[in-house]
């Protein structure tokens, strides 16, 4: 059973277990990309700043890497768009799906933001890998008429991986080790 955007939103208890990369099917990617295509098109217009754009705002540009991710956030930026509902926090463990594979729904809506979709799809390639983001990207800009572009999730995949490192006052391995070698390492649970 898919439940519905309500459903979820509201905090109705969901059954299902929590994605990884084994337990889901050929057909999920697709039902990814029409719940997001359904999240995204409740259009919302917001006065304040968009997360991602505080979340920029706020890294310390301590390192190389921070520093070119910054510089490609803000070489893209006047390219997004600022007026979709984003869940915010697409990652496997907010993700649900029944024991045959198919998605159930989203959990942890704390983070809803208005946004660019793209935003919402910075973390899904760290459990889909790249193939999946496109296939993905390809099934959701068929729904949408959108073009979301795989560079712009990169760049905004690297923001994140930097926030994520600050947030953890740059002292976990995993993140530091993560950051030398991206994105030539195809998968990586989080």
């Amino acid at each position: 059973m898919v439940y519905t955007i309500s459903d979820m939103m509201c905090g109705k208890w969901l059954e299902g277990k929590v994605l990884t990369r084994d337990n889901y099917n050929d057909k999920f990617i697709g039902q990814l990309a029409d719940l997001m295509t359904d999240i995204h098109a409740i259009v919302r217009k917001s006065p304040r700043i968009p997360k991602m754009q505080g979340i920029v705002d706020g890294l310390e540009q301590l390192d190389d890497f921070t520093k070119q991710s910054v510089a490609e956030y803000y070489g893209i930026r006047s390219e997004l768009q600022h007026t979709a509902y984003l869940h915010g926090d697409i990652w496997a463990e907010n993700v649900l799906v029944d024991y045959d594979g198919n998605l159930v729904g989203l959990i942890d809506w704390e983070h809803t933001d208005v946004g660019d979709p793209h935003w919402d799809f910075r973390m899904i390639r760290r459990w889909l890998g790249w193939d999946g983001l496109e296939e993905l990207l390809f099934h959701y800009n068929a729904n949408t008429g959108l073009k979301c572009r795989r560079e712009y999730i990169e760049v905004l995949d690297k923001i994140s991986l930097c926030n994520s490192r600050q947030i953890r006052s740059f002292t976990d391995p995993l993140f530091n080790e993560y950051i030398k070698v991206w994105p030539s390492i195809p998968h990586q649970k989080f």
